[in-house]
Formats: C-alpha cells, structure tokens, sequence
C-alpha cells in the first residue's frame, strides 16, 4: 500500500511494514505519557480490550466518564465545558449528542459503551477514516488529505471536507463526536481555536498532522487543546493583573 503521508508521520500510529498489510493500528501506543496512562484506566473502567482497542473507541474515550465507564449527558457536558462551550450550548448540545448516539448503539443516554461506538459510523460513510467496525481505513485519510491544500485546512477546507464526508443520501447521520457537536455549532471556529497550528493565506489553518491526531490519537489532541487554552488564559488574566498593577502606580505618581 503506498502511503504518501509527508514526513511519514503515519508510523506513530500504524505499524507500517511490508509485511503488516493493511498496516495494523498501534492502539493506545498512539498516545504519549501522561494520556497513556490515564486512558489504560478509562478504557480499562469501559471493558474495552487494550489489545484490539480500534482508533474510534480511543477518539470517544475523552468523552467517558472515567468513574462509570460509560459516555453519558453528563460526561459529554464536562468535556465540553473543557472545550470552551457556555453553559447554555453544553447543556443542550451534551443531550443532543448523547441521544443521537444512544440512537445508533442501542443503549439509554446515559449508559453508552465504547464497546457499541462503532454503531454510529454509517456504511455509506465512504470518505472518513473510521470504518463501521471502529477501524482505520488509510486509502480514506488520503481523500481527507486532498481537501488541504499544502496539508493545511482552513475554515472553508473544513466545510468542504465534512460536506463530502457526511452528505450520503442527504441524510444528516450522526457519524463520529468530533463531527457532531462541529455540526451542531454550524460553524468550524470552535475547530481552529482549539488546533489551528499554521495559516494558509493569512488565514487561521489546522495541519494534516493535527487532522490526524484528532482522529486517530483524539484525547491527547484534545487535552492538549485544552492545555493550551488554559495557559492562554493564564497569561491574559497575568498580563491585565500587571497592567492594572501599573496603571494605579502611574495614578499614585501623578496625584502624590
């Protein structure tokens, strides 16, 4: 199989080699210390099995509720209050999605397992890396990557990838949560201002590479994202705290 992937950054995720065709998906491998560790636990807790963990279930584990083991209303609001989401928009989108899956596996909103995720991957869905098993398909992260220009995706390459992805039979399935709560929001701003990493003509961009782990090694993209947004946050709230400090200083000196 010819994967054409600049600088082979697909080897972190798959074990490419002549003799492993298709290439064999590294599982939980695909995450660094410290997300490792602590989704052993979480998939441990949702009695999925380390050794056949497909790349769907590892993506949906940010959202299980680690307690439990189960995706619940409540477990998809707290993720998305990490990821920025107001009140309002959490509590109405963490149902929203969480029936939508519930839905497709089977199971009440608030007992959904990670051993049923693959449900919500229509078999139509021929353009998006999961397959309805909960695999990987690479021939299909090629048609991904042909909607990035420079293997950088802006807003309208977002649109247009989940456009082609998503549009079978005009159907609006629910396939995959990255997608949804995207679909739900009806704008990709939420996408760009957790991993937008590069630009493309002057505009906010998000690499092939972020586009892959977002799939393929999802928690870690995600709790990076929020990392990042915390520590951004951090410097805001420190920076105003200095300039008010020195704004009274100023007003001290003029009126002394």
């Amino acid at each position: 199989m010819n994967i054409n992937i600049p600088n082979n950054y697909m080897e972190k995720y798959f074990e490419i080699s002549a003799a492993q065709t298709p290439p064999r998906y590294k599982g939980i491998a695909v995450l660094d210390e410290p997300f490792r560790k602590k989704y052993e636990e979480i998939l441990a807790r949702a009695k999925v099995d380390l050794g056949t963990v497909t790349p769907l279930q590892i993506h949906a584990a940010f959202f299980v509720d680690p307690n439990s083991g189960f995706i619940c209303v409540s477990s998809i609001k707290e993720c998305l209050k990490d990821l920025g989401y107001n009140w309002l928009s959490r509590t109405l989108l963490a149902y929203v999605i969480a029936k939508c899956i519930a839905n497709f596996t089977g199971e009440t909103e608030n007992t959904i397992t990670l051993n049923n995720i693959h449900k919500v991957i229509h078999p139509a869905d021929s353009n998006i890396l999961w397959t309805n098993t909960g695999g990987v398909c690479i021939d299909n992260f090629q048609k991904i990557a042909g909607f990035g220009s420079d293997g950088k995706f802006t807003f309208q390459d977002l649109k247009d990838m989940r456009a082609a992805n998503y549009n079978h039979d005009e159907k609006k399935e629910f396939s995959g949560l990255f997608s949804a709560y995207l679909d739900a929001k009806k704008e990709f701003d939420l996408a760009l201002d957790l991993f937008a990493d590069t630009t493309k003509n002057g505009e906010r961009a998000i690499s092939l590479e972020t586009i892959a782990k977002i799939y393929l090694a999802g928690p870690q993209a995600f709790e990076e994202a929020i990392l990042r947004k915390r520590e951004t946050t951090k410097q805001a709230v420190g920076s105003g705290i200095v300039q008010s400090i020195k704004h009274i200083w100023q007003n001290q000196k003029t009126y002394a």
